[in-house]
């Protein structure tokens, strides 16, 4: 589970909802990434080189049709845009993972500090012990249950819109507007519509 509050603190760190995320596991996702953006990225360059090149070598109706379709659905721009989010996603996962091991040490910090206070109080003994142990374990309680909310703010504010607009976004808008040769969305001419026949009367399967 990662950083981990010691045994002795435990009770202590319980009082609150401890991070069970494991940032080993949050790291583990990076590798994935930086592997899918490096062959996104020689992928994508070879692929627009060799449409660069191909004028030279295969030309005719079909070889224009690619070509225009090539330059007209953006193809090389959703490539790069995908170059992008998936260099981007190493970076936000690491943040990730930072932030989490730094709620965590801040949570137990106070975990044994409480622990300290609490046991200090009940060696001391005395006929306010009991009301002094029960303050200081109310005002730790307290103390983790701010670290919590403002971590979780935090990654409302500012990690979960850095992925939706740095990652989700761009991969979304790339499946939206591309268009595969056997389907996928309208066709580059046609928006979709069954095609006519020369008098302009819709075809036999487009009645």
């Amino acid at each position: 589970m990662g950083l981990m509050p010691p045994d002795w603190a435990q009770p202590i760190a319980s009082l609150v909802n401890f991070p069970k995320i494991d940032e080993a596991d949050i790291r583990a996702e990076i590798r994935p990434w930086q592997v899918v953006q490096a062959g996104a990225a020689s992928g994508g360059s070879g692929a627009e080189g060799e449409v660069r090149r191909l004028p030279g070598v295969y030309q005719g109706v079909s070889a224009d049709a690619m070509r225009t379709n090539w330059n007209t659905a953006g193809t090389a721009e959703h490539l790069r845009t995908a170059v992008r989010a998936a260099a981007y996603a190493p970076a936000v996962l690491e943040g990730t993972a930072t932030a989490v091991t730094a709620t965590k040490v801040a949570i137990i910090t106070q975990a044994i500090a409480g622990a300290t206070r609490l046991a200090s109080t009940l060696v001391a003994g005395g006929p306010l012990a009991a009301a002094s142990a029960t303050a200081g374990l109310l005002a730790t309680r307290y103390a983790m249950r701010k670290i919590l909310k403002e971590a979780e703010e935090g990654g409302a504010r500012v990690l979960a819109p850095a992925v939706t607009r740095h990652i989700t976004e761009p991969l979304e808008r790339i499946l939206k507007n591309t268009r595969g040769p056997f389907g996928g969305g309208p066709s580059p001419g046609g928006g979709g519509r069954p095609p006519r026949s020369p008098e302009g009367r819709a075809g036999a399967d487009g009645r």
